[in-house]
């Protein structure tokens, strides 16, 4: 019995020193490298998250630094200068009549964030702060042969700086000699911010007039030399049944505009002689400009697309199926 009770007591306190030495480990070594373990995937994510979160701001700042390179400045008063100086250097060189050029620009516009919109007060407070940027608009008004007045719109199309071209108007003069020119252009800037050097005047590249060659060699805007008149008998007008069409016939497709950053053609009202531009999404009489390409453009009114020709009215546009 004695030997027996000893055995069992020698296996308990063998148990118990087993048990001792499995919480020591735990105690003093699991645990604190499981928590150091879970501490470092912590920071490991962390640190990924910051990485993926400087590449997107180096990304970011890179590209804002591009787009600054082609800003005239961060100042108004500068900008406005650099603006109106280059616009009319452009409209002067391209053949504008030197006596005709008007350049005017107003004062800039500051978009605000649209996200100051959804924004609690606070933050919306702090997109208000400062503005993004700033958006000034100028035009250029000038007189000169359709070469010349396509060459400077061309050129302003060709400048970084030009972010934006509106609108363009051709006017032309009664033997469709000379031609009235307006064109709206947008400048974008962030004020405070100046470029390290101001971008370039562009100049067109070589053979860079071959994108309107065809159309000033055509000059379309001239009325055609008078033939013969054939007398035909008036067809007997029909009673006009409900709302009346538009007056397509006065508008004639004259040519395709194949710009640096435009694509449309010009068509010329008839009657009172004003030509307009449209690129794809503009709309003449409620017909949407769908696409232009050689001789030929595909225009919608209410779901139907019709096909026009060049020299060709509205009214003669032939229905697509």
């Amino acid at each position: 019995m004695k030997f027996a009770g000893k055995h069992i007591a020698m296996s308990v306190g063998a148990l118990l020193g087993v048990i001792a030495v499995q919480r020591a480990y735990s105690v003093l070594y699991a645990s604190p490298r499981d928590a150091l373990n879970t501490k470092i995937s912590r920071q490991q994510e962390e640190l990924n998250r910051y990485v993926g979160d400087a590449a997107a701001r180096d990304e970011l700042t890179g590209r804002r630094s591009e787009f600054i390179a082609t800003t005239l400045g961060g100042q108004v008063d500068e900008v406005q200068h650099e603006f109106r100086t280059r616009l009319t250097e452009i409209a002067r060189t391209s053949g504008l009549i030197e006596e005709e050029i008007k350049v005017s620009s107003g004062n800039p516009r500051f978009p605000a964030n649209p996200a100051a919109r959804r924004a609690t007060k606070s933050w919306r407070d702090l997109f208000r702060a400062d503005p993004d940027f700033a958006v000034m608009e100028g035009q250029v008004r000038g007189v000169g042969t359709l070469d010349d007045v396509l060459r400077t719109v061309a050129t302003i199309q060709a400048q970084s700086w030009a972010h934006r071209v509106d609108s363009i108007s051709l006017r032309p003069s009664a033997d469709a000699e000379t031609f009235e020119l307006r064109v709206g252009v947008r400048t974008v800037f962030l004020p405070g911010e100046n470029p390290e050097t101001l971008p370039p005047v562009e100049e067109l590249p070589i053979n860079g007039e071959m994108a309107w060659a065809g159309i000033v060699a055509k000059n379309v805007f001239r009325e055609p030399k008078p033939t013969e008149a054939v007398v035909v008998a008036p067809p007997t007008p029909e009673t006009p049944v409900g709302k009346p069409s538009p007056p397509y016939h006065e508008w004639r497709m004259v040519g395709v505009w194949d710009g640096a950053n435009t694509l449309g053609v010009i068509l010329v009202n008839t009657r009172t002689k004003v030509s307009r531009l449209l690129v794809p999404g503009d709309r003449v009489l409620g017909a949407k400009l769908i696409s232009a390409a050689g001789e030929r453009a595909q225009f919608e009114v209410e779901g139907t697309r019709y096909e026009l020709l060049q020299k060709q009215t509205l009214a003669e546009w032939r229905e697509l199926h």
